[in-house]
């Protein structure tokens, strides 16, 4: 993918929300640790090219302000880690092109505010 201007399109996601991440419950009183694993899919179009990504990750709840009066604390977003590669499909890359890579990302529970960098290599 060049870097610069770029257009995605037809982005989707799906995910699966609130799953426990530990394989133990929580100690006493302290927060909940939920993720929720989730499948994005995007094409991406710059310089006359187009690429479809196949995304896969998980977003966990981001927990601030633990105490003794406030066990759980307060949600105030999500961090977001995950994987990418270039699908063939729906249709192939133009021109014919392979790569993968890592994504990280976080959200803004109050305005919904989302950010994911993208890194990786791609080759043509």
């Amino acid at each position: 993918m060049d870097k610069g201007t770029q257009t995605v399109s037809n982005f989707f996601v799906t995910g699966d929300d609130n799953l426990n991440p530990a394989t133990e419950p929580t100690v006493g009183m302290g927060p909940n640790p939920r993720c929720s694993p989730f499948r994005a899919i995007l094409t991406d179009t710059s310089s006359g090219e187009a690429k479809t990504l196949n995304l896969y990750g998980v977003s966990c709840k981001k927990v601030i302000g633990i105490s003794s009066a406030n066990p759980s604390g307060m949600h105030v977003g999500d961090t977001i880690v995950g994987g990418w590669g270039i699908s063939a499909t729906p249709a192939p890359p133009v021109p014919d092109a392979s790569g993968w890579g890592t994504l990280s990302g976080s959200d803004v529970k109050l305005t919904g505010a989302t950010s994911v960098k993208i890194s990786g290599l791609v080759t043509e």
